[in-house]
């Protein structure tokens, strides 16, 4: 599947190097506001070959543990979401900390969706690239600029045309980065 077939509706991207550091409420962490303690669904259906190991590590508020996606030979794509038990402010800066590889692959992208209950918020992201992305080989942020309040932030994550299997880490989805 290409990421150009994604029915998403979104905004311009905003990427920025792993910064971090800050406070969730008196606690230490990477996150200004985290998803700790969030509802975590991970869904693989559009990539049943992907191995996938540490899901919760995405919404622990650290910086040194990731989820670790294996995308098989031809790649595939895969979506989080984390539903907060509390609203995020607008002006906040929402997004997910990954390190994609500097793969040989034809394709790559990461696209962000902001919600509060069920209804999309305007703000989200979207990165696709020939290639890897912009930042590949390190930690990078791909944050969005949301337009209205959210509890809830989903990350649809992808590599296409790779030969070989290709690892993706992904870190952290913050409230507030």
């Amino acid at each position: 599947m290409h990421l150009n077939a994604l029915p998403l509706i979104l905004s311009a991207a905003v990427l920025a190097a792993c910064g971090g550091g800050g406070s969730d409420g008196g606690s230490s962490g990477f996150c200004n506001q985290s998803f700790a303690g969030a509802a975590l669904i991970v869904d693989d259906s559009a990539c049943p070959n992907c191995t996938v190991t540490g899901p919760n590590n995405t919404i622990d508020n650290s910086a040194n543990s990731a989820m670790t996606v294996v995308f098989p030979s031809g790649g595939g794509q895969m979506r989080l979401r984390a539903d907060a038990s509390r609203v995020f402010d607008q002006n906040s800066a929402p997004g997910s900390l990954m390190l994609y590889p500097n793969g040989n692959f034809g394709q790559s992208g990461t696209q962000t969706q902001l919600y509060l209950g069920d209804q999309p918020v305007g703000g989200g992201n979207q990165t696709t690239t020939v290639g890897p992305p912009p930042g590949a080989g390190s930690q990078s942020y791909y944050a969005a600029v949301p337009t209205g309040d959210f509890d809830a932030i989903e990350v649809i994550f992808a590599i296409n045309g790779n030969a070989d299997p290709e690892t993706v880490l992904f870190f952290e989805t913050c409230g507030d980065g």
